[in-house]
């Protein structure tokens, strides 16, 4: 049986592929649209991994472009079906599409940097600090059954600290973050006594880096919201950021703008306590709870 990979892994790797078959016959987008009567954005989007592409249009595109051996072929269509598995399709209702879209490249992620001025982020965060947070932010209306469900999600992505190859992860927290807590009646202080065990543990990992920014450091762009910068393990494929808003958030590949807000980030690391501050922050942070 073959190895059943991430889609959003298999999505990122069929486009480049489609991507270098095509240049590779000297095609332009346009050219390959209009040969088969689609619309530019078609081809785009199917190239730059926004959509998934049917097993039809799939054969159409390496007919034009003159791949025909039969291994080569199978390897695509198996990469194009898996690209349309999508994991988080069963809670479309219940989730952000704009969080939705980010959550495909964060699946296929091999370097994930976020920044949070308020709030322990989704990854980090454990079962009761999630749900706790969810149903404080969600409408009064909102049945018990969707904030379970939003919850489950975040577990469900923390299931990469479980893959074979997890990514490496840097975060940078302000310091707002841990004395801001839940709030102050004693289950919300043993709830984030319990987060803040959590990020201690997952900070001694060889793959993570967790770092709190204190508030010395004075104005910087990570004020101006939370944000996730993800990298690829194939070079060719630019970074995504993530610009985390309430009710849009924006999920980009421009390149400037990547570059602005990781040169912004590594600027906030060097200037956050080191890994042994931090450690020793949290344990301070986490008597106080207990006091």
């Amino acid at each position: 049986m073959r190895r059943s990979l991430n889609p959003a892994v298999q999505r990122r790797r069929l486009r480049i592929e489609l991507q270098r078959a095509r240049e590779g016959v000297r095609l332009t987008q346009k050219e390959v649209a209009e040969e088969f009567g689609w619309s530019l954005s078609k081809i785009i989007r199917i190239e730059n991994g926004q959509v998934g592409v049917s097993k039809v249009d799939l054969n159409a595109l390496l007919r034009l472009y003159k791949i025909l051996d039969g291994e080569t072929v199978q390897g695509l269509e198996e990469m194009a079906d898996d690209s349309r598995r999508h994991p988080w399709s069963r809670y479309r209702g219940i989730l952000n599409p704009d969080f939705m879209s980010y959550l495909w490249s964060e699946g296929a992620a091999s370097f994930i940097r976020q920044f949070h001025p308020l709030l322990v982020p989704g990854l980090l965060q454990t079962d009761a600090y999630a749900l706790r947070l969810i149903r404080t932010l969600a409408p009064p209306s909102t049945p018990d059954e969707v904030t379970e469900q939003q919850a489950e999600v975040r577990r469900l992505r923390q299931e990469v600290f479980l893959r074979e190859d997890p990514p490496g992860m840097a975060f940078v927290l302000d310091e707002a973050v841990i004395p801001r807590g839940l709030g102050n009646d004693p289950a919300d202080r043993a709830t984030m006594s319990e987060q803040i065990g959590r990020l201690r543990e997952l900070n001694s990992r060889p793959n993570i880096d967790i770092r709190i920014l204190p508030f010395g450091m004075g104005p910087h762009v990570g004020l101006q919201g939370p944000y996730v910068l993800l990298e690829f393990p194939d070079p060719e494929d630019l970074d995504v950021l993530y610009l985390e808003n309430e009710p849009r958030s924006i999920t980009t590949s421009d390149s400037a703008l990547g570059k602005k807000y990781r040169e912004t980030f590594e600027r906030m690391e060097d200037a956050s306590l080191s890994a042994a501050e931090t450690d020793r922050f949290l344990e301070r942070a986490a008597a106080e709870l207990a006091a």
